[in-house]
Protein backbone atom coordinates (compact mmCIF):
# COMPACT_ATOMS: atom_id res chain seq x y z
CA UNK A 1 0.00 0.00 0.00
CA UNK A 2 1.09 3.54 -0.46
CA UNK A 3 0.26 6.96 1.44
CA UNK A 4 -1.41 9.14 -1.61
CA UNK A 5 -0.53 12.36 0.59
CA UNK A 6 2.84 11.20 0.42
CA UNK A 7 3.08 10.80 -3.35
CA UNK A 8 1.11 13.42 -3.93
CA UNK A 9 3.18 15.90 -1.49
CA UNK A 10 4.92 17.95 -4.33
CA UNK A 11 1.22 18.64 -5.52
CA UNK A 12 -1.39 20.85 -4.44
CA UNK A 13 -4.34 19.51 -3.10
CA UNK A 14 -7.41 20.34 -1.05
CA UNK A 15 -8.90 16.73 0.79
CA UNK A 16 -11.54 16.28 3.55
CA UNK A 17 -8.79 13.94 4.93
CA UNK A 18 -5.44 13.05 5.87
CA UNK A 19 -4.16 9.73 5.10
CA UNK A 20 -5.00 8.02 2.24
CA UNK A 21 -3.57 4.40 1.90
CA UNK A 22 -4.71 3.05 -1.72
CA UNK A 23 -4.16 -0.33 -3.38
CA UNK A 24 -4.86 0.28 -6.94
CA UNK A 25 -5.65 3.39 -9.41
CA UNK A 26 -8.72 2.95 -11.52
CA UNK A 27 -10.28 5.71 -13.58
CA UNK A 28 -13.88 4.47 -14.31
CA UNK A 29 -15.94 3.11 -11.28
CA UNK A 30 -16.52 -0.23 -12.72
CA UNK A 31 -13.08 -1.12 -12.13
CA UNK A 32 -12.74 0.38 -9.29
CA UNK A 33 -12.79 -0.91 -5.48
CA UNK A 34 -12.79 0.34 -1.82
CA UNK A 35 -8.85 0.48 -1.93
CA UNK A 36 -8.54 2.17 -5.13
CA UNK A 37 -7.30 6.11 -5.92
CA UNK A 38 -10.30 6.64 -8.29
CA UNK A 39 -9.68 9.62 -10.88
CA UNK A 40 -12.99 10.39 -12.37
CA UNK A 41 -12.95 12.88 -14.82
CA UNK A 42 -15.95 15.57 -15.36
CA UNK A 43 -18.19 14.46 -18.39
CA UNK A 44 -21.59 14.92 -20.02
CA UNK A 45 -22.86 11.71 -17.96
CA UNK A 46 -20.88 12.48 -14.63
CA UNK A 47 -24.19 13.29 -12.66
CA UNK A 48 -25.23 9.57 -13.06
CA UNK A 49 -22.11 8.72 -10.55
CA UNK A 50 -21.30 11.05 -8.24
CA UNK A 51 -23.70 9.36 -5.39
CA UNK A 52 -22.24 6.04 -5.83
CA UNK A 53 -18.76 7.52 -5.32
CA UNK A 54 -19.16 7.52 -1.71
CA UNK A 55 -18.00 3.67 -1.59
CA UNK A 56 -14.51 3.79 -2.79
CA UNK A 57 -11.57 4.52 -0.79
CA UNK A 58 -10.20 7.71 -2.09
CA UNK A 59 -11.49 9.75 -5.33
CA UNK A 60 -9.66 12.77 -6.92
CA UNK A 61 -11.19 15.45 -8.75
CA UNK A 62 -10.00 17.87 -11.43
CA UNK A 63 -13.36 19.75 -11.59
CA UNK A 64 -14.16 22.08 -8.21
CA UNK A 65 -17.88 21.63 -9.52
CA UNK A 66 -18.14 18.18 -8.81
CA UNK A 67 -15.75 17.98 -5.96
CA UNK A 68 -17.94 19.93 -4.11
CA UNK A 69 -21.35 17.54 -5.05
CA UNK A 70 -19.24 14.37 -3.91
CA UNK A 71 -20.31 13.57 -0.16
CA UNK A 72 -17.56 10.68 -0.62
CA UNK A 73 -15.45 11.01 2.62
CA UNK A 74 -12.16 10.24 0.99
CA UNK A 75 -11.98 13.24 -1.74
CA UNK A 76 -9.20 15.46 -3.39
CA UNK A 77 -9.57 17.73 -5.82
CA UNK A 78 -6.33 18.79 -7.45
CA UNK A 79 -5.72 21.18 -10.13
CA UNK A 80 -6.20 20.57 -13.78
CA UNK A 81 -2.40 20.88 -14.67
CA UNK A 82 -1.83 18.43 -12.49
CA UNK A 83 -4.27 15.30 -13.64
CA UNK A 84 -1.92 13.29 -15.20
CA UNK A 85 1.42 13.98 -12.85
CA UNK A 86 -0.47 12.65 -9.67
CA UNK A 87 -1.16 9.66 -11.49
CA UNK A 88 2.28 9.08 -12.69
CA UNK A 89 3.51 9.67 -9.36
CA UNK A 90 0.82 6.86 -7.99
CA UNK A 91 2.06 4.55 -10.94
CA UNK A 92 5.53 4.79 -10.76
CA UNK A 93 4.58 3.33 -6.73
CA UNK A 94 2.78 1.16 -8.01
CA UNK A 95 2.99 0.11 -11.62
CA UNK A 96 6.59 0.55 -12.27
CA UNK A 97 8.31 0.12 -15.73
CA UNK A 98 11.38 -0.78 -17.28
CA UNK A 99 13.16 0.18 -19.84
CA UNK A 100 11.15 -2.06 -22.26
CA UNK A 101 11.27 -1.29 -26.51
CA UNK A 102 7.89 0.52 -27.37
CA UNK A 103 6.88 1.21 -30.92
CA UNK A 104 4.29 3.97 -31.29
CA UNK A 105 2.35 4.07 -34.93
CA UNK A 106 0.87 6.51 -35.85
CA UNK A 107 -1.02 7.97 -38.91
CA UNK A 108 -4.36 8.14 -40.65
CA UNK A 109 -5.21 4.84 -41.96
CA UNK A 110 -2.77 1.73 -41.83
CA UNK A 111 -1.69 1.78 -38.36
CA UNK A 112 -3.32 -1.63 -37.36
CA UNK A 113 -2.10 -3.61 -40.38
CA UNK A 114 1.21 -1.95 -39.52
CA UNK A 115 1.26 -3.35 -35.59
CA UNK A 116 0.01 -6.42 -36.83
CA UNK A 117 2.70 -7.13 -39.66
CA UNK A 118 5.58 -5.75 -37.00
CA UNK A 119 3.80 -7.99 -34.23
CA UNK A 120 4.65 -11.27 -36.72
CA UNK A 121 8.42 -10.41 -37.83
CA UNK A 122 9.17 -9.96 -34.11
CA UNK A 123 7.70 -13.28 -33.35
CA UNK A 124 9.23 -14.67 -35.59
CA UNK A 125 12.61 -13.63 -34.77
CA UNK A 126 12.18 -15.32 -31.32
CA UNK A 127 11.01 -12.00 -29.44
CA UNK A 128 7.84 -11.47 -26.80
CA UNK A 129 5.58 -8.86 -28.39
CA UNK A 130 2.68 -6.83 -26.78
CA UNK A 131 0.28 -5.46 -29.30
CA UNK A 132 -2.25 -2.47 -28.12
CA UNK A 133 -4.88 -0.84 -30.60
CA UNK A 134 -8.09 -0.99 -32.45
CA UNK A 135 -8.80 -4.66 -32.71
CA UNK A 136 -7.52 -4.98 -29.06
CA UNK A 137 -4.89 -5.46 -26.13
CA UNK A 138 -2.43 -9.14 -27.72
CA UNK A 139 0.65 -10.82 -25.96
CA UNK A 140 2.20 -13.05 -29.21
CA UNK A 141 -0.52 -12.64 -30.61
CA UNK A 142 -3.07 -14.26 -27.87
CA UNK A 143 -5.69 -11.74 -27.35
CA UNK A 144 -5.84 -10.00 -23.41
CA UNK A 145 -8.84 -8.39 -23.76
CA UNK A 146 -10.76 -6.00 -26.03
CA UNK A 147 -10.53 -2.45 -26.31
CA UNK A 148 -13.32 0.07 -26.53
CA UNK A 149 -10.32 2.84 -27.99
CA UNK A 150 -7.14 2.70 -30.57
CA UNK A 151 -5.47 3.79 -27.23
CA UNK A 152 -6.41 3.13 -23.80
CA UNK A 153 -5.76 5.58 -21.28
CA UNK A 154 -2.80 6.80 -19.13
CA UNK A 155 -3.74 4.69 -16.46
CA UNK A 156 -4.59 1.30 -18.88
CA UNK A 157 -1.25 1.78 -20.89
CA UNK A 158 1.08 1.94 -17.49
CA UNK A 159 -0.96 -0.75 -16.07
CA UNK A 160 -0.23 -2.78 -19.66
CA UNK A 161 2.93 -2.56 -19.64
CA UNK A 162 3.56 -3.59 -15.91
CA UNK A 163 1.60 -6.51 -15.56
CA UNK A 164 2.82 -8.32 -19.25
CA UNK A 165 6.46 -9.68 -19.90
CA UNK A 166 7.51 -8.80 -23.39
CA UNK A 167 10.85 -7.38 -25.43
CA UNK A 168 8.69 -5.45 -27.85
CA UNK A 169 5.25 -3.20 -26.99
CA UNK A 170 3.26 -2.05 -30.32
CA UNK A 171 1.14 0.47 -29.34
CA UNK A 172 -1.33 2.40 -32.44
CA UNK A 173 -1.16 6.56 -31.26
CA UNK A 174 -4.21 7.81 -32.68
CA UNK A 175 -4.63 11.49 -32.40
CA UNK A 176 -7.09 11.73 -30.01
CA UNK A 177 -4.39 10.10 -28.16
CA UNK A 178 -1.54 12.19 -28.34
CA UNK A 179 -3.77 15.83 -28.38
CA UNK A 180 -4.99 14.07 -25.06
CA UNK A 181 -1.96 12.85 -23.89
CA UNK A 182 -2.76 9.34 -23.14
CA UNK A 183 1.74 8.33 -23.54
CA UNK A 184 1.84 11.11 -20.69
CA UNK A 185 6.18 10.74 -20.77
CA UNK A 186 6.10 7.39 -21.91
CA UNK A 187 9.12 7.18 -24.46
CA UNK A 188 8.80 5.66 -27.60
CA UNK A 189 12.09 3.75 -28.69
CA UNK A 190 11.28 4.04 -32.63
CA UNK A 191 7.90 5.47 -33.93
CA UNK A 192 6.02 4.67 -37.48
CA UNK A 193 3.95 7.09 -39.77
CA UNK A 194 1.98 5.37 -42.13
CA UNK A 195 -0.15 8.43 -44.00
CA UNK A 196 -2.04 11.27 -43.50
CA UNK A 197 -5.28 12.32 -45.25
CA UNK A 198 -8.48 13.77 -44.21
CA UNK A 199 -10.04 12.35 -40.87
CA UNK A 200 -11.80 13.39 -37.45
CA UNK A 201 -12.43 16.87 -38.64
CA UNK A 202 -15.25 16.33 -35.75
CA UNK A 203 -12.63 16.44 -33.45
CA UNK A 204 -9.86 18.53 -34.56
CA UNK A 205 -12.13 20.41 -36.67
CA UNK A 206 -9.30 21.61 -39.66
CA UNK A 207 -7.03 19.71 -41.18
CA UNK A 208 -4.07 22.17 -39.61
CA UNK A 209 -5.30 21.29 -35.94
CA UNK A 210 -4.98 17.33 -36.71
CA UNK A 211 -1.37 17.49 -38.42
CA UNK A 212 -0.43 19.20 -34.96
CA UNK A 213 -2.06 16.75 -33.22
CA UNK A 214 0.03 13.96 -35.35
CA UNK A 215 3.07 15.85 -34.57
CA UNK A 216 2.68 15.53 -30.59
CA UNK A 217 4.33 12.23 -31.53
CA UNK A 218 7.43 14.34 -31.24
CA UNK A 219 6.98 14.58 -27.38
CA UNK A 220 7.54 10.70 -26.93
CA UNK A 221 10.52 10.48 -29.26
CA UNK A 222 13.52 8.55 -27.38
CA UNK A 223 15.26 7.75 -30.65
CA UNK A 224 14.53 10.61 -32.64
CA UNK A 225 13.62 9.18 -35.52
CA UNK A 226 10.06 8.61 -37.22
CA UNK A 227 9.85 6.17 -40.01
CA UNK A 228 7.38 6.53 -43.06
CA UNK A 229 7.42 4.67 -46.27
CA UNK A 230 5.16 7.07 -47.15
CA UNK A 231 7.17 9.32 -49.90
CA UNK A 232 3.99 11.75 -49.99
CA UNK A 233 3.98 12.42 -46.35
CA UNK A 234 7.16 13.91 -47.15
CA UNK A 235 6.15 15.93 -49.89
CA UNK A 236 2.79 17.22 -48.74
CA UNK A 237 4.04 18.59 -45.79
CA UNK A 238 6.94 20.54 -45.22
CA UNK A 239 6.48 21.28 -41.82
CA UNK A 240 7.44 17.68 -40.91
CA UNK A 241 11.33 19.14 -41.63
CA UNK A 242 10.63 21.94 -39.37
CA UNK A 243 8.90 20.03 -36.16
CA UNK A 244 10.09 16.36 -36.33
CA UNK A 245 13.74 15.46 -34.59
CA UNK A 246 13.92 12.90 -37.75
CA UNK A 247 12.05 12.15 -40.61
CA UNK A 248 12.98 8.55 -42.42
CA UNK A 249 11.79 7.27 -45.77
CA UNK A 250 11.91 3.87 -45.65
CA UNK A 251 11.84 1.69 -48.99
CA UNK A 252 12.03 -1.82 -48.56
CA UNK A 253 12.32 -4.09 -51.30
CA UNK A 254 8.61 -6.41 -51.30
CA UNK A 255 7.50 -7.96 -54.09
CA UNK A 256 3.60 -7.69 -54.00
CA UNK A 257 1.37 -10.80 -54.06
CA UNK A 258 -1.78 -9.76 -55.36
CA UNK A 259 -3.62 -12.92 -54.50
CA UNK A 260 -2.94 -11.74 -50.39
CA UNK A 261 -3.36 -8.08 -50.47
CA UNK A 262 0.12 -7.32 -50.64
CA UNK A 263 0.10 -4.81 -53.38
CA UNK A 264 -2.47 -2.63 -51.62
CA UNK A 265 -0.45 -3.43 -48.72
CA UNK A 266 2.49 -2.90 -49.42
CA UNK A 267 3.48 0.56 -47.97
CA UNK A 268 2.14 -0.68 -45.00
CA UNK A 269 4.29 -4.09 -45.36
CA UNK A 270 7.56 -1.88 -46.16
CA UNK A 271 6.93 -0.05 -42.73
CA UNK A 272 6.84 -2.64 -40.88
CA UNK A 273 9.80 -4.15 -42.21
CA UNK A 274 12.08 -1.21 -41.94
CA UNK A 275 11.00 -0.72 -38.13
CA UNK A 276 11.87 -4.27 -37.26
CA UNK A 277 15.51 -2.97 -38.94
CA UNK A 278 15.43 -0.32 -37.34
CA UNK A 279 14.84 -1.44 -33.98
CA UNK A 280 16.90 -5.19 -34.38
CA UNK A 281 19.59 -3.91 -36.22
CA UNK A 282 19.09 -6.86 -39.00
CA UNK A 283 16.68 -7.51 -41.85
CA UNK A 284 13.66 -9.69 -41.24
CA UNK A 285 14.39 -13.58 -43.02
CA UNK A 286 9.90 -14.14 -42.84
CA UNK A 287 8.75 -13.87 -46.19
CA UNK A 288 5.88 -10.93 -46.66
CA UNK A 289 3.68 -13.86 -48.01
CA UNK A 290 3.31 -14.70 -44.82
CA UNK A 291 2.08 -11.28 -43.42
CA UNK A 292 -1.49 -12.10 -43.95
CA UNK A 293 -3.63 -8.82 -43.75
CA UNK A 294 -5.44 -8.40 -40.03
CA UNK A 295 -9.15 -9.32 -39.72
CA UNK A 296 -11.19 -6.23 -41.20
CA UNK A 297 -8.05 -5.35 -43.49
CA UNK A 298 -8.58 -6.43 -46.85
CA UNK A 299 -9.98 -10.00 -46.34
CA UNK A 300 -10.86 -12.17 -48.94
CA UNK A 301 -13.61 -14.34 -49.50
CA UNK A 302 -13.96 -16.35 -52.50
CA UNK A 303 -17.33 -17.99 -53.91
CA UNK A 304 -16.93 -19.05 -57.08
CA UNK A 305 -15.83 -16.90 -60.11
CA UNK A 306 -16.22 -13.95 -57.46
CA UNK A 307 -14.49 -12.42 -54.66
CA UNK A 308 -15.80 -10.34 -51.56
CA UNK A 309 -13.51 -7.81 -49.43
CA UNK A 310 -14.03 -6.74 -46.19
CA UNK A 311 -12.07 -3.85 -45.01
CA UNK A 312 -12.04 -1.22 -42.41
CA UNK A 313 -11.81 1.65 -45.01
CA UNK A 314 -13.62 4.62 -43.77
CA UNK A 315 -11.77 7.58 -44.86
CA UNK A 316 -11.78 9.06 -48.53
CA UNK A 317 -7.80 8.09 -48.93
CA UNK A 318 -8.44 4.62 -47.69
CA UNK A 319 -11.51 4.53 -50.32
CA UNK A 320 -9.37 5.83 -52.66
CA UNK A 321 -6.38 3.15 -52.07
CA UNK A 322 -8.55 -0.06 -51.83
CA UNK A 323 -10.60 0.27 -54.96
CA UNK A 324 -7.75 2.07 -57.42
CA UNK A 325 -6.12 -1.56 -55.72
CA UNK A 326 -8.92 -3.70 -56.58
CA UNK A 327 -9.60 -2.22 -60.16
CA UNK A 328 -5.93 -2.94 -61.02
CA UNK A 329 -6.09 -6.85 -59.40
CA UNK A 330 -8.76 -7.62 -62.55
CA UNK A 331 -10.00 -5.48 -64.71
CA UNK A 332 -11.79 -7.77 -66.38
CA UNK A 333 -14.35 -8.39 -63.45
CA UNK A 334 -16.89 -5.68 -62.42
CA UNK A 335 -15.68 -3.23 -58.83
CA UNK A 336 -19.09 -2.99 -56.33
CA UNK A 337 -18.49 -1.64 -53.16
CA UNK A 338 -20.67 -1.40 -50.49
CA UNK A 339 -20.07 1.44 -47.74
CA UNK A 340 -21.48 3.90 -45.64
CA UNK A 341 -20.25 7.02 -43.39
CA UNK A 342 -20.14 7.12 -39.61
CA UNK A 343 -22.91 9.13 -37.39
CA UNK A 344 -21.44 11.92 -34.81
CA UNK A 345 -18.60 12.37 -36.66
CA UNK A 346 -16.51 14.79 -39.56
CA UNK A 347 -19.49 15.60 -42.27
CA UNK A 348 -17.53 16.90 -44.29
CA UNK A 349 -15.72 13.93 -44.95
CA UNK A 350 -18.49 12.12 -46.84
CA UNK A 351 -19.31 13.15 -50.18
CA UNK A 352 -15.12 13.05 -50.19
CA UNK A 353 -15.79 9.17 -49.95
CA UNK A 354 -18.66 9.05 -51.91
CA UNK A 355 -16.39 10.82 -54.39
CA UNK A 356 -13.19 8.56 -53.98
CA UNK A 357 -15.96 4.96 -54.55
CA UNK A 358 -17.65 6.41 -57.52
CA UNK A 359 -14.25 7.11 -58.82
CA UNK A 360 -13.65 3.63 -59.61
CA UNK A 361 -16.91 1.58 -58.71
CA UNK A 362 -19.17 0.20 -62.03
CA UNK A 363 -22.19 0.00 -58.66
CA UNK A 364 -22.64 1.54 -55.40
CA UNK A 365 -24.68 0.59 -52.44
CA UNK A 366 -24.81 2.60 -49.93
CA UNK A 367 -26.15 1.96 -46.49
CA UNK A 368 -25.84 2.56 -43.07
CA UNK A 369 -22.14 2.12 -40.96
CA UNK A 370 -22.47 3.09 -37.28
CA UNK A 371 -25.10 6.18 -37.36
CA UNK A 372 -24.80 6.81 -33.61
CA UNK A 373 -27.34 9.45 -32.62
CA UNK A 374 -27.77 10.82 -35.97
CA UNK A 375 -30.76 10.01 -38.53
CA UNK A 376 -29.24 7.58 -40.67
CA UNK A 377 -31.13 9.00 -43.90
CA UNK A 378 -29.43 12.42 -42.81
CA UNK A 379 -25.98 10.70 -43.19
CA UNK A 380 -26.76 9.04 -46.39
CA UNK A 381 -28.07 12.13 -47.73
CA UNK A 382 -24.67 13.86 -46.64
CA UNK A 383 -22.82 11.35 -48.69
CA UNK A 384 -25.20 11.58 -52.13
CA UNK A 385 -24.28 15.20 -52.20
CA UNK A 386 -20.03 13.59 -53.45
CA UNK A 387 -22.07 11.30 -56.53
CA UNK A 388 -22.39 13.13 -59.79
CA UNK A 389 -25.06 10.41 -60.69
CA UNK A 390 -27.08 9.91 -57.48
CA UNK A 391 -29.74 8.14 -59.38
CA UNK A 392 -28.08 5.45 -59.93
CA UNK A 393 -26.79 4.86 -56.57
CA UNK A 394 -28.06 2.53 -54.61
CA UNK A 395 -29.64 2.70 -51.11
CA UNK A 396 -30.64 0.62 -48.45
CA UNK A 397 -30.43 2.09 -44.74
CA UNK A 398 -30.29 -1.02 -43.53
CA UNK A 399 -27.25 -2.12 -43.69
CA UNK A 400 -27.57 -6.44 -43.60
CA UNK A 401 -30.45 -6.08 -46.16
CA UNK A 402 -27.90 -3.69 -48.11
CA UNK A 403 -24.98 -6.48 -47.72
CA UNK A 404 -27.81 -9.35 -49.12
CA UNK A 405 -28.86 -7.17 -52.15
CA UNK A 406 -25.07 -6.73 -53.38
CA UNK A 407 -24.27 -10.40 -52.69
CA UNK A 408 -26.94 -10.94 -54.70
CA UNK A 409 -25.65 -9.67 -57.93
CA UNK A 410 -21.71 -11.16 -57.15
CA UNK A 411 -21.67 -13.30 -60.13
CA UNK A 412 -18.34 -12.68 -61.62
CA UNK A 413 -17.81 -9.37 -59.56
CA UNK A 414 -15.54 -7.97 -57.12
CA UNK A 415 -17.39 -6.77 -54.22
CA UNK A 416 -15.84 -4.43 -51.43
CA UNK A 417 -17.79 -4.20 -48.21
CA UNK A 418 -15.68 -1.13 -46.87
CA UNK A 419 -16.50 0.65 -43.24
CA UNK A 420 -16.89 -1.71 -40.20
CA UNK A 421 -13.84 -3.96 -40.77
CA UNK A 422 -13.16 -5.60 -37.19
CA UNK A 423 -16.14 -4.26 -35.89
CA UNK A 424 -18.80 -6.86 -34.46
CA UNK A 425 -21.37 -4.07 -33.32
CA UNK A 426 -23.54 -1.39 -35.25
CA UNK A 427 -23.97 1.81 -32.82
CA UNK A 428 -27.78 3.06 -33.14
CA UNK A 429 -28.98 5.54 -30.93
CA UNK A 430 -26.23 4.75 -28.08
CA UNK A 431 -26.75 1.25 -28.01
CA UNK A 432 -24.34 -1.31 -29.65
CA UNK A 433 -25.96 -3.79 -31.28
CA UNK A 434 -24.22 -6.72 -32.75
CA UNK A 435 -23.59 -7.12 -36.50
CA UNK A 436 -20.24 -8.45 -37.99
CA UNK A 437 -20.25 -8.00 -41.83
CA UNK A 438 -17.96 -11.09 -41.89
CA UNK A 439 -21.19 -13.27 -40.22
CA UNK A 440 -23.57 -11.62 -43.29
CA UNK A 441 -21.53 -12.09 -45.94
CA UNK A 442 -20.88 -16.01 -44.60
CA UNK A 443 -24.21 -16.63 -44.31
CA UNK A 444 -25.61 -15.39 -47.18
CA UNK A 445 -23.52 -17.04 -49.34
CA UNK A 446 -23.93 -20.45 -47.90
CA UNK A 447 -27.54 -19.84 -48.57
CA UNK A 448 -26.78 -19.52 -52.29
CA UNK A 449 -24.50 -22.54 -52.37
CA UNK A 450 -26.88 -24.33 -51.00
CA UNK A 451 -29.91 -23.05 -53.46
CA UNK A 452 -27.83 -23.80 -56.12
CA UNK A 453 -26.94 -27.60 -54.96
CA UNK A 454 -30.61 -27.86 -54.91
CA UNK A 455 -31.00 -26.65 -57.95
CA UNK A 456 -28.42 -29.10 -59.34
CA UNK A 457 -29.76 -31.65 -57.73
CA UNK A 458 -33.63 -31.75 -58.99
CA UNK A 459 -31.83 -30.84 -62.66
Amino acid sequence: MINIQEILGGITINSNGENFKVEDICWKTSFSNKESVLFFKSTVNSHKYIDSLESFRVVVFGDESMYEKSKSESKILISKDDWLNSQKLILDELYPIGDEKIIGITGTNGKTSVSCYLEKLFIHDGKSVLRVGTLGEYLNGEKLSESSLTTPSFIDIRKLLFKNSFDVAIFEASSHSLEQERFYKLKFSLAGWTNFSQDHLDYHETMDEYFKAKLKINNHLESEKILTSDESLLLKNKEVFKTTKSMIFTKQAIDSNKSLGLDFNQKNIELSFGLFEEISGKKSSLNPIALLPARGRFNFIEFKDALVVIDFAHTPDALEKICNSLKKMNEDKKLVVLFGCGGDRDRLKRKLMAQAVEKYADKVFLTSDNPRSEDPMQIINDALEGFKKPDEVNIEVDRESSIKNALSEIENNILLIAGKGHETYQEIMGVKNYFSDFDIVELELSRQEDNSCKKGLEG
